[in-house]
């Protein structure tokens, strides 16, 4: 608790999201959401005071066209995007758009094809009134975007079930996948000829998949080279496996707002300032050039976005004990 300005602050240890297997989390505001009927982890207004100043990057309204990844601040100087803050504010969609922020990307890959996606999955309200809730959620794009509609000689390696033998090829493993109306539902399948036939054989096994890997980091495997093999996703995206959380939105909310913090091997990002609150590991790009986007899957109006390089947090004894007291004792 604190008691100068009556918050209460927490710090949390993220299991399972830095190479040692954990991290210490920013320090966050836990406070009530009355509206919402839900607790708020807004991380502390005091982490701007690590901002270098200037800003990598400022940009105003922009228009976003379908598809469209914005780089933010181009080619970073050299490590400043390994530990950065990054502010992004979209005006709420009139219609259906995956939308969010990149970070961690490699400058020299193609882009929407590497680095962590924080992003938002938003659907408008059919009806004026009430809270309306969106899936938000964060993704490996180095991961997802192998996956594509047909890959030959090619397996998923994850979230297997309902595997059955089918006459007619892949393509039939694929429509058994299409018309899949169990509670789930198919995303994936994976066509295994008979043994020893070759991958034309109209006989084999169909593998459906309805979910994501339950790994501690929730996320897709990456496909794998398998001979004679054939799979397939149904609706490739940027948004496809990784972790997922459902965001509650007010009636009175205007835009969307992601804030995410990077620190080499771990960033977390901030939903409506806290509302949804997640932690993930982010692999460095190859070269120190980390690069910073915003995208969307829709037309789409980008309202504001900001990139700062973040100084580091330690201090030395001296100039803790020269910092006056919050209480002025």
């Amino acid at each position: 608790m604190d008691p100068v300005h009556g918050r209460r602050i927490y710090w949390g240890w993220n299991a399972y999201v830095a190479p040692a297997q954990g991290g210490l989390s920013l320090p966050r505001e836990l406070t009530w959401h009355p509206e919402l009927q839900q607790l708020v982890h807004s991380p502390l207004p005091e982490l701007s005071l690590l901002r270098a100043k200037p800003a990598l990057a400022s940009v105003g309204t922009t228009a976003l066209k379908a598809g469209e990844t914005l780089s933010l601040g181009g080619r970073l100087p050299k490590n400043a995007g390994l530990q950065a803050e990054v502010q992004a504010t979209f005006a709420l969609p009139k219609h259906n758009a995956s939308l969010g922020v990149v970070v961690m990307a490699d400058s020299d890959a193609p882009e929407g094809t590497s680095g962590m996606l924080f992003w938002f999955d938003f659907s408008p309200l059919s009806a004026e009134g009430g809270v309306h809730s969106v899936e938000v959620g964060s993704t490996n794009l180095t991961i997802s975007s192998k996956y594509q509609k047909i890959m030959h000689d090619t397996a998923i390696g994850c979230c297997g079930s309902n595997v059955s033998n089918v006459t007619g090829g892949y393509a039939s493993c694929g429509k058994l996948c299409d018309d899949d109306d169990s509670v789930q539902g198919c995303v994936a399948w994976s066509f295994q000829p008979a043994k020893g036939a070759p991958a034309s054989s109209p006989d084999g096994t169909c593998t459906r998949h309805n979910g994501l890997s339950n790994t501690a980091q929730t996320m897709w495997r990456g496909p794998v080279h398998s001979p004679n093999t054939t799979s397939g996703v149904l609706n490739p995206s940027p948004t496809l496996g990784g972790t997922r959380d459902t965001l509650q939105l007010s009636p009175s909310d205007t835009n969307l707002t992601i804030h995410v913090f990077v620190d080499n091997t771990m960033a977390e990002g901030f939903w409506q300032d806290g509302r949804v609150a997640m932690s993930r590991q982010c692999d460095p790009p190859p070269s120190s050039d980390a690069a910073v986007h915003a995208y969307s899957s829709a037309a789409a109006e980008l309202e504001a976005a900001s990139v700062w390089r973040m100084d580091d947090a330690w201090v030395t004894k001296e100039q803790l004990l020269q910092t006056p007291r919050a209480d002025g004792q």
